[in-house]
């Protein structure tokens, strides 16, 4: 793991800590009109690119030109992107609504397979089960298909 220069002692230059090692910047995006206005802390200069791509390139650039080291040798390990908080409240909602779905699927999986397993205790084949519950015979089997059952058939 790249050290930052967070890490080093504070009494140093942060200039002369980063030309030390492989630079390891974080970058702050905002957005300036028809532009990206990118921030380097680390060096404590500013940039800007026309995209977010763009943006952080040019902070990788800006820190190889400020501390004279080839671009190569400059990762931006953070690039944060400041969005109004209309969107931010957008991306969160949606962020909560996939976690729902998650749980939603895994129930209705649960679900399924119980309705299955109840089909195929009244004595239904694997086809007639997949047909009654609208999935494929080959679903409906793995569905049905106990892993206890299936590691000691792979052990036989």
């Amino acid at each position: 793991m790249a050290a930052t220069v967070a890490d080093v002692d504070s009494a140093r230059d942060p200039v002369e800590v980063l030309v030390e090692m492989m630079a390891t910047i974080s970058a702050r995006a905002s957005r300036d009109g028809r532009y990206w206005l990118v921030y380097v802390p680390e060096i404590g200069k500013y940039t800007q690119g026309r995209n977010l791509t763009e943006a952080r390139q040019m902070a990788r650039d800006l820190a190889a030109t400020v501390l004279e080291i080839p671009i190569d040798d400059v990762d931006v390990a953070q690039f944060d992107i400041d969005l109004p908080e209309t969107v931010t409240a957008e991306l969160r909602r949606a962020g909560e609504l996939r976690a729902e779905s998650r749980r939603a699927n895994h129930e209705a999986a649960l679900a399924l397979r119980g309705a299955a397993r109840g089909l195929r205790d009244l004595g239904l084949t694997v086809r007639d089960i997949g047909a009654a519950i609208g999935i494929s015979h080959q679903r409906a089997a793995q569905l049905l298909d106990d892993p206890t059952a299936a590691e000691v058939r792979a052990a036989m």
